[in-house]
């Protein structure tokens, strides 16, 4: 959503400069899309995790950016918003720890 926003964002504005992260993970969707159909993997082992760290700095800047787009200017629905993010991580850290 964030890429999605920022992508909007950069035509309304004409800014090549908040086009550019946008640009760059549909660069890398392109890529792995393009590996991925021309050396298919028969076993279902691709080399998904390499693209995604490619990505993980757009993503990381857009998530941001959407957060703070989203952001409620009231208290109240401001510290739900951070326990909702809070929940997400707690929900999320089984898997982070591997």
């Amino acid at each position: 959503a964030g890429l999605v926003a920022l992508g909007l964002l950069a035509a309304a504005r004409r800014s090549a400069s908040l086009a550019l992260l946008p640009l760059s993970a549909a660069a890398v969707v392109a890529g792995y899309v393009l590996f991925a159909v021309r050396y298919p993997s028969t076993d279902g082992d691709t080399i998904k995790g390499t693209y995604l760290l490619m990505a993980l700095p757009a993503a990381a800047v857009s998530a941001a950016f959407l957060v703070e787009a989203l952001r409620p200017h009231r208290r109240a629905w401001a510290i739900a918003g951070i326990a909702a993010l809070c929940a997400l991580v707690a929900i999320q850290l089984p898997f982070l720890v591997l």
